[in-house]
């Protein structure tokens, strides 16, 4: 039952929106207590025994018999202590979550070249979410995402990591994966279960062979692609040769959404085209500032005009009669080409500092589609249970956990389902 407990409450931290302090201070509470009713649940039936074996010799065995009644009705008390925390065990594991229609889910992998900033990136996006108190760093070991003692070591992922955060009303899945060619299984799993990738770069860098492959992966699984460019906020960063090394491989695709305002090799503010403002960052803090009159910047609006009218042809009549697009059709023509895979995303930000992050949360939850059945099959909740079981892990403390990604129906501990690999039925629970 204390293993229930503490197991039930730390894992919360994981499928809730509860902050990470919170679920530290309710597992230790949790721990204390339980721990002191199993110790006096140990001490007192030792207390009881001695205290029937004076019965025989004391004289006094009215005082006795009064004090082995109270050790007795204590230790039935406790009991029900017990009982009534495994019921609240339960209770909070099955009611404290948050339910979310698929409208408004999104499943995002998050992948690339190794050591470009993927986890540092993940990190970013759950700190300013509130799902973790503090910004971990991969060169301090102490990331959310990379937990394994190997990871800590090699300062690198070795395997995929899901963890959650909600931004703006909608629930963003998180699958940081690996970007060592060794473990490329592990990108696998993370694309099998997202409809949306995540690549990241490096500033200043061409674009990778390990982006490469992704961006063909999750073009040939039906993925929707975003570019996060990061590490914007070191020195002498050339933002434009990434993006100018993304246009001569993916022509018109690309689509610059924020980029930074770059002012003696420094960023000044990053401007998003989608809002049509400018914010400068303090301390990850935005605060909104006038658009730069610069060529560049006109340039990159260009081309985002651009590629948000090939994504329908009204749009696209409208672009050639010289006309401004509205906010609405901006987000719809944007919509439509992330959704079918003919426009690319690019997002300037830095996720060492947490700059710019928040508005690559924001076109994430705008743009990338929400999820979507599998073949034939629709995704529905009342449906027929169908579910992939993309990632399995063997724990030393907790045994086999395997996850799953439900397309259709609902999984609970006591639903049996069909293995098509064993082809047999299992329990879930």
């Amino acid at each position: 039952l204390l293993y229930e407990i503490i197991f039930s409450y730390s894992t919360l931290s994981l499928v809730t929106s509860l902050s990470y302090s919170s679920i530290c201070c309710l597992t230790s509470l949790i721990f204390a207590v339980v721990s002191l009713i199993l110790a006096l649940k140990y001490i007192f039936p030792q207390i009881r025994a001695s205290t029937i074996a004076a019965q025989s010799t004391d004289v006094n065995l009215v005082k006795i018999s009064a004090t082995y009644l109270f050790l007795r009705r204590l230790e039935v008390l406790l009991e029900d202590i017990l009982t009534i925390l495994s019921f609240l065990t339960l209770f909070f594991s099955s009611n404290i979550l948050k339910s979310y229609a698929k409208e408004n889910i999104r499943n995002v992998v998050i992948a690339g070249h190794g050591s470009r900033g993927k986890t540092t990136l993940a990190e970013a996006m759950l700190y300013i979410a509130g799902a973790s108190d503090r910004l971990g760093k991969v060169t301090d070991g102490n990331t959310v995402l990379d937990f394994d003692a190997e990871e800590k070591k090699r300062k690198v992922s070795v395997s995929s990591a899901v963890a959650n955060l909600e931004w703006r009303n909608r629930k963003i899945n998180i699958i940081d994966t690996p970007g060592l060619f060794d473990f490329e299984g592990a990108r696998s799993e993370g694309i099998r279960a997202a409809e949306t990738a995540v690549i990241v770069l490096s500033c200043g860098h061409n674009v990778d062979v390990g982006a490469e492959k992704t961006l063909r992966i999750a073009g040939r699984k039906g993925l929707s692609k975003f570019i996060a460019v990061s590490k914007c906020d070191g020195e002498n960063r050339d933002f434009y040769k990434t993006l100018g090394d993304l246009k001569d491989k993916y022509g018109t695709a690309i689509c610059p959404v924020v980029v930074p305002y770059m002012v003696d090799g420094v960023v000044d503010c990053y401007v998003n085209f989608l809002q049509n403002k400018a914010f400068k960052y303090d301390n990850g803090k935005a605060t909104e500032v006038a658009i730069p009159q610069d060529a560049a910047i006109e340039e990159m609006h260009a081309a985002f005009t651009e590629a948000v009218a090939t994504a329908d042809d009204e749009l696209m009549m409208k672009f050639f009669d010289g006309e401004e697009f509205t906010h609405d059709e901006i987000v719809f023509g944007l919509s439509q080409g992330v959704a079918d895979g003919t426009v690319v995303p690019v997002y300037g930000c830095s996720g060492l500092t947490t700059d710019a992050v928040d508005l690559l949360l924001n076109g994430i939850t705008k743009l990338a589609p929400a999820p979507k059945g599998e073949a034939d099959l629709e995704c529905d909740e009342n449906g027929p249970l169908a579910a992939i079981c993309f990632k399995t892990v063997s724990d030393p403390f907790v045994g086999r956990m395997s996850f799953f990604k439900v397309v259709s129906g609902k999984i609970t501990p006591a639903t049996k389902a069909y293995n098509a690999r064993t082809e047999e039925e299992e329990k879930m629970g």
